[in-house]
């Protein structure tokens, strides 16, 4: 072995004095790993550029379909426009959540009055300052929880826009989205079509406003859309509401003395009075039939016509039209109030709207107590009294005993518009002298004695003149 190992060593030694044998090792151990690691690094690079090759090619392929898509709705909106006759279509494209405006066309531009190749920062911008904030709110809010609409497909029509030198548009906003993600982000496209309202159609808007308004006003809030767009609104019913009946005093004599243009001007003086009477204390007017008003309290088919003063604003605006009409016109006013349970229906005609009408036994006894009152005053039934005694929290108004048709001898309660206050025992209602139960139980003893008193004394009288004729 010892040998061995000494040729081997031996062997080794003359190896490294050969300098091609030297050079050789050196290569391997120095040079080699060196040519690796730039081989690494040449691979490391080539990726690299092949990566970032990649990217710029998608991102130019979406920009380029950006640009394709917002192409293709330029198009097709000016096709639109030729179409329709109204080449004033304007378009803006806007990206992200916060909703950057990238482009507008040339039209929108105009509108608005922006120089050439100028727009705003963001679509907020083109909103009135009082709407902006709660625009930018909702839009946190939708985006948030993924609740942002892909298009609105019904224009928003009579929407103002700002300028650019704070000039107004009026135009009707068509909005779209070109691009939509799960999460919006900038690649997310919006756009908007902006058409601006004609005067034409300006004029149309407001007269429908106006038809809206006065079938709000007609009608009351709850059922003045749903006759405006042309239904007929289910019948109202109710528990405890108040009706009143106003009728002209003398009416029938007054239009005799008078000729047909006359009357015409007076009762459209009283109607506008009455009228005005009835907006300022919230009344419900039901209908008119010619002097005549019938009008309910405590429906809320207007604000403020609360149900818990149904019966003293009733009895406040039968006092203010009274007084006014007397004041003004020499006109004097019979009322009859009632409360109770009643139906409003509506009833289909051949002319632009329905008939309103109430039904009830409320309603008849409402026009029982105007037939059976008195001139400048209120006549109440006792359901009424006690409505009203209830609401202001004090004692219920005197009662009389009043003999009205088809009802017989029931109480009520009158109060006088003049003197406003209720009516108490002896006091006179125009002709009538008004009196309790307890009054007429005594009126009608007293009355009784008086009877019994005469016929004894008529009786007596009658056997002195038989006595003297038989002697």
């Amino acid at each position: 072995r010892r040998g061995n190992f000494s040729d081997a060593a031996n062997s080794f030694e003359n190896r490294w004095l050969n300098p091609d044998f030297a050079e050789q090792t050196m290569d391997a151990l120095v040079l080699e790993p060196i040519l690796m690691c730039k081989a690494w690094t040449a691979l490391f690079i080539s990726v690299g550029f092949v990566l970032g090759v990649l990217t710029c090619i998608a991102f130019l392929r979406r920009k380029e379909s950006n640009e394709i898509c917002c192409e293709q709705l330029l198009f097709w909106t000016k096709r639109i426009g030729d179409i329709t006759g109204n080449p004033e279509v304007g378009v803006v494209f806007a990206r992200g959540s916060d909703l950057r405006i990238f482009r507008m066309n040339h039209t929108l531009t105009k509108l608005l009055g922006f120089p050439e190749g100028s727009t705003p920062e963001t679509v907020h911008n083109l909103l009135p300052a009082s709407l902006r904030a709660a625009h930018q709110a909702w839009l946190k809010s939708a985006v948030s929880k993924k609740q942002l609409p892909g298009n609105l497909i019904h224009p928003l029509r009579n929407v103002e826009m700002i300028g650019h030198r704070g000039n107004k548009l009026t135009a009707n906003v068509s909005i779209g989205i070109l691009r939509k993600e799960d999460k919006v982000s900038d690649s997310c496209l919006f756009y908007a079509m902006v058409t601006p309202v004609s005067p034409a159609e300006g004029k149309n808007v407001m007269e429908e406003k106006n038809w809206r308004g006065a079938m709000a006003h007609m009608y009351g809030v709850n059922v003045g859309h749903v006759v405006a767009n042309g239904n007929l609104p289910p019948p109202e019913s109710y528990q405890t509401a108040t009706v009143l009946f106003l009728d002209i005093c003398n009416f029938t004599r007054s239009c005799m003395a008078r000729n047909a243009s006359d009357v015409a001007v007076w009762m459209r003086k009283v109607h506008h009075e009455v009228e005005a009477a009835l907006q300022r204390h919230h009344v419900r007017k039901i209908e008119t039939r010619g002097d005549c008003y019938v009008c309910v309290t405590g429906t809320n088919a207007m604000p403020k016509d609360m149900h818990h003063n149904q019966v003293v604003r009733m009895l406040q605006f039968a006092q203010d039209a009274s007084n006014t009409l007397r004041t003004l016109f020499a006109t004097e006013i019979r009322v009859g109030i009632s409360t109770g349970p009643v139906t409003i229906s509506f009833i289909e005609t051949h002319q632009y709207a329905p008939t309103m009408c109430v039904f009830g036994d409320t309603v008849c006894t409402a026009a029982r107590m105007e037939q059976t009152g008195a001139p400048a005053h209120v006549h109440l039934c006792q359901a009424a009294s006690e409505r009203y005694a209830e609401e202001t929290h004090e004692s219920c108004p005197p009662l009389h005993r009043m003999m009205v048709k088809s009802k017989g001898l029931v109480p009520t309660s009158f109060f006088c518009c003049q003197r406003s206050r209720f009516l108490c025992d002896g006091e006179k209602a125009g002709s009538v002298v008004l009196r309790s139960e307890e009054a007429r139980r005594n009126s009608a003893g007293a009355g009784a004695l008086l009877s019994s008193v005469i016929a004894s004394g008529r009786a007596m009288a009658y056997r002195r003149r038989s006595c003297t004729d038989c002697s």
